[in-house]
């Protein structure tokens, strides 16, 4: 018999989470940070079989084209069954039928064993850690173990915070970034702040710093959700490339990782074609490159399927 829950205590609902090993940007914490940050509305629905926890999404309400109703899933939904996956899903969506949604989308967190060649499929890169840190120092490219090395020799060093300031100077050197090199730094002021905020067994935000005679040169972003961790947003300032900040930033990370005995390292992304100058970054560090399911578009409405295919082209570039 299977028992629907919805909006369950957020502690609870994170430490499920956990438990099954779900992606960060499926928490509670995630969802009240893009609330409290962005007006976004979201609402979090759990399947029990005998009372044990066996399907988890939290879904966010997006609004497309100011009248279509839709209910995006980021990096979901978790769940424990793979057989029976589709039944309950199916059972699901009737849910989100019956609340006025016209389609939902989702994009799971999950290994693609037999790649779909699709546009949409989102790669990027796993570090295990628990090969430990010498297993991992051996993996990363030769350059790389010299330019973690070069950095320290040349003052290069690494703090973890959650001071303000410091969110401060990280925020205001993404946005520079940002405009210097037209991309999207999608981390607002706000919404690092109330991560930052956020004390949890199951879930840690931090900021790692690199500095050099007190001079700010760079930071990280990493979020731990259970025993995984995420690379959210990172940031080195051009002024102090020759430091090489971001190989000595990835170290510390890594060896923070393996102290708290977590098992996954995601690098939350690279091109598919792998050839831009972050996808090289990140291929330096000895991961794997792993293919997760693009956006997955279901029609809950008469005519809904005429949308889908904008709509899956627009979660795709605002997945967070």
């Amino acid at each position: 018999m299977l028992e629907w829950r919805k909006n369950i205590d957020p502690a609870e609902w994170d430490e499920l989470l956990t438990s099954m090993k779900g992606h960060f940007l499926q928490s509670a914490v995630w969802g009240e940070a893009r609330k409290q940050a962005d007006g976004i509305e979201d609402a979090r629905y759990v399947a029990l079989r005998n009372g044990e926890p066996i399907y988890m999404a939290r879904v966010e309400t997006r609004i497309f084209l100011k009248k279509i109703k839709i209910a995006w899933i980021p990096r979901g939904p978790v769940y424990t069954e793979e057989g029976g996956f589709h039944l309950i899903h199916k059972d699901f969506l009737k849910q989100l039928k019956k609340e006025g949604y016209f389609f939902c989308c989702n994009a799971a967190w999950k290994r693609l064993t037999h790649e779909k060649k699709s546009k949409l499929n989102h790669h990027t890169i796993w570090i295990d850690l628990q090969f430990g840190v010498e297993k991992i120092w051996e993996n990363f490219k030769k350059q790389v173990r010299y330019d973690v090395r070069r950095a320290k020799k040349l003052g290069v060093t690494i703090r973890q915070s959650k001071n303000l300031e410091d969110i401060e100077k990280f925020y205001r050197a993404g946005m520079a970034l940002s405009a210097n090199k037209s991309f999207n730094f999608n981390a607002s002021m706000s919404l690092l702040t109330f991560l930052s905020k956020q004390d949890s067994p199951n879930l840690e935000f931090f900021l790692f710093v690199a500095e050099c005679e007190k001079n700010f040169c760079g930071g990280a972003v990493i979020i731990r959700c259970g025993k995984n961790m995420h690379y959210m947003w990172g940031v080195t300032d051009r002024a102090y490339k020759h430091l090489t900040i971001g190989e000595a930033l990835q170290w510390a990370i890594i060896e923070w990782g393996c102290e708290k005995n977590c098992i996954k390292y995601d690098l939350e992304g690279i091109s598919q074609k792998g050839n831009s100058g972050v996808d090289r970054f990140k291929q330096k560090l000895g991961g794997e490159v792993v293919i997760n399911p693009g956006v997955e578009i279901y029609s809950l409405q008469w005519l809904s399927g005429v949308f889908a295919y904008f709509a899956k082209w627009y979660l795709c570039f605002y997945q967070k």
